[in-house]
């Protein structure tokens, strides 16, 4: 028996056995060798399985060209469909701008400013990082790996775009970090703002490099983190290119916390002078509970130039976007601790309020071991005008305290 088996023939290949048999390929048995892109189907019971995008069923069901009453018109054969908002609609209360559909949430949120606002709760200033903190944070490869197969799946899906400050170049790491766990390589990147693909995954794929807050919709909803909402946002004009992105917004909380000491010091001036000790006291709490929202845990540490850094990522309420933020690594807000110490001199405190110098008029000049926060400096100069009238102070951060000061004109 062992003889006459030997010289059988081997069993040919049988699709659909789980094993790649030798002359199967994903066109002859897509059940047994993975599809380069889009999924094992088929369209319709008697249909061979084939490698189907995902459209392509629905496109195939649809009455009409334009899917379900939304923005997706179906084109011929197996080409994805176009995104046409002006002629298909939006559905919902959404609204055509600019050739993509917004949600009246983000069209309120549009905003076109210099500076962030000073008429907001001083939480509002970093209300994104309290609401990340409540979250499980994940390790930044970890978050990639569950979307690096949505491009394979949705070869639409062949936009990555990046939003981060120029002013953190520890993003840079983890830019390239987060691209390669989600399997995207050899990619060269542009920041050109609004440069969709020029065709499916991986040929037309595109790496986009732009400011944080032209990164994508869910930053709209954060007017005290994010100066701008312009629209349409670098994801969305891939959308309205027909093409899907996947995104990461980069916070460093370095540069972050650094806006918010600014932008939280000229909300506290508003206030009158027998509120701002209280309100100073509030917003330097609120400020330094943000500045311990990433801790050192191993898992997040990522290596930068000079050191090392922990990186939190977490899901966004946009599934294709993923926030993450760096750690603070000084938790001290120097401009308004600072001030504190002006405005809790006497003389100087009666010389503000005398000549209506606000926290608004105020400019800050660090010297020393930094240039600027996150490191701290030795000393800082706070020069406050309005007028005419000049209050010139030296505040050594070693203990903040007031060096010395002078008053002039009014």
């Amino acid at each position: 028996m062992i003889a006459a088996s030997a010289g059988c023939p081997p069993d040919p290949p049988r699709c659909g056995d789980g094993t790649a048999d030798p002359g199967e390929d994903s066109t002859t048995c897509c059940f047994d060798v993975a599809c380069p892109l889009g999924a094992c189907g088929s369209l319709g019971d008697d249909a061979a399985p084939r490698c189907l995008f995902p459209w392509e069923e629905m496109c195939l069901a649809a009455s009409d060209p334009c899917l379900g009453g939304g923005p997706y018109r179906c084109a011929d054969g197996a080409a994805p469909p176009s995104y046409d908002c002006a002629g298909c609609g939006c559905g919902n209360a959404d609204a055509c701008v600019d050739g993509v559909c917004y949600d009246a949430a983000t069209r309120a949120g549009e905003r076109d400013r210099d500076t962030l606002p000073d008429d907001l709760e001083l939480p509002e200033y970093v209300a994104l990082i309290g609401e990340l903190r409540g979250r499980d944070a994940q390790p930044l490869a970890a978050i990639a790996a569950l979307h690096a197969d949505e491009p394979r799946a949705d070869p639409r899906r062949s936009a990555f775009v990046i939003g981060w400050d120029v002013r953190s170049p520890d993003a840079a790491v983890l830019q390239g970090a987060w691209l390669e766990a989600l399997g995207v390589h050899d990619v060269a990147a542009t920041d050109e703002r609004c440069a969709p693909p020029d065709a499916l995954w991986p040929a037309g794929a595109r790496v986009q490099v732009v400011p944080a807050d032209a990164a994508a919709r869910v930053t709209c909803a954060s007017p005290g983190m994010f100066v701008d909402c312009v629209l349409p946002l670098a994801a969305d004009c891939v959308l309205g290119a027909g093409y899907l992105a996947e995104t990461a917004v980069y916070l460093d909380l370095d540069v972050v916390l650094a806006d918010a000491d600014h932008a939280m010091l000229v909300r506290v001036g508003r206030a009158p002078a027998a509120q701002r000790d209280a309100m100073l006291n509030e917003a330097l709490g609120i400020w330094l509970d943000a500045a311990a929202s990433v801790g050192q845990q191993p898992g997040l540490a990522i290596d930068v130039q000079g050191g090392q850094r922990y990186a939190a990522a977490y899901g966004s309420d946009d599934p294709h976007v993923t926030w993450i933020l760096l750690n603070a690594r000084s938790e001290v807000p120097v401009r308004m601790r600072s001030y504190r110490v002006v405005w809790g001199d006497p003389p100087s405190q009666q010389f503000l309020i005398d000549h209506d110098i606000q926290t608004r008029d105020c400019s800050f000049q660090f010297i020393g071991d930094g240039d600027d926060p996150p490191w701290l400096p030795s000393n800082v100069y706070l020069t406050c005008a309005n007028a005419g009238a000049t209050l010139v102070a030296n505040v050594e951060t070693a203990g903040f305290t007031l060096v010395d000061v002078t008053m002039t004109g009014g």
